[in-house]
């Protein structure tokens, strides 16, 4: 029985808002989520398309830096290598060591853009001073 077809308890249809909430809810249940996890492997390949340079290994946390360029300032992202997924929380404090917004770090691979379900960010060239 689709939900078009549905009835509540005194033979009612449901409002078009009670099918759209409903769906939005399955949508969230069914992994459609604003930080999808990533593994250690994948923030890798992310920060070194951004531009990032393996720094570093210091008890498990590998460094990744980038030098100041244009409007991102100088930067040093941590990829604890630990975990098998990163969570939510770990996401976004990477994202925010990164400088870069979310759709930009997720857009930096393909892998993680079609994952993410946003565009493929292309990494600006450097300027070279003259």
């Amino acid at each position: 029985m689709g939900l078009a077809n549905r009835r509540d308890r005194w033979g009612l249809r449901p409002s078009t808002v009670w099918l759209k909430s409903q769906q939005s809810q399955k949508d969230h249940l069914m992994g459609k989520r604003k930080y999808p996890p990533l593994t250690p492997s994948e923030v890798k390949s992310i920060v070194i398309a951004l531009g990032f340079r393996y720094k570093r290994t210091q008890g498990g946390h590998a460094h990744y830096e980038r030098e100041a360029r244009g409007k991102f300032p100088r930067s040093i992202v941590t990829v604890d290598e630990h975990y098998p997924q990163f969570d939510d929380d770990l996401i976004k404090k990477m994202i925010g060591q990164s400088k870069h917004s979310r759709d930009e770090f997720y857009g930096a691979t393909k892998n993680t853009a079609k994952k993410a379900s946003v565009t493929l960010y292309v990494v600006p060239a450097l300027e070279v001073a003259q």
